[in-house]
């Protein structure tokens, strides 16, 4: 009994160790990204934020980090005049938290602009 309770621990105690790796390498592509985007080298940033999202699992790295990754997803691609998909990427932003972002909320107004749709940008 006791040896399966310790295998079962070292097991849990393996899998924090992955997430927590994970999440570090994570928060690493988001700085390098926030880096990039300060350069002002979008194109760079944008696949270091795609690289952040790609390892930030949901159950381990919160909404809050996800919608921030989310939201400079959208600034690159709208920097990129990529505005629609841009747009996708604020409106997720927005949903992971749950309605109240308010920087995410003025680019989408920006991105919805670009494109010509008035009444989306106005919302």
């Amino acid at each position: 009994m006791k040896r399966l309770l310790l295998s079962i621990l070292m097991i849990l105690t393996l899998a924090a160790a992955g997430v927590s790796a994970q999440d570090k390498a994570a928060r690493r592509a988001f700085e390098k990204g926030l880096a990039a985007a300060g350069r002002e080298n979008f194109a760079a940033a944008l696949g270091d934020f795609e690289r952040a999202l790609t390892l930030a699992e949901p159950a381990a790295a919160g909404d809050d980090f996800r919608a921030a990754i989310y939201f400079n997803i959208g600034v690159c691609r709208y920097r990129l005049k990529d505005s629609a998909r841009a747009v996708r990427e604020f409106e997720t932003a927005i949903e992971l938290k749950k309605g109240v972002y308010e920087k995410a909320f003025y680019a989408l107004g920006m991105a919805d602009a670009e494109l010509g749709d008035w009444p989306a940008a106005e919302r």
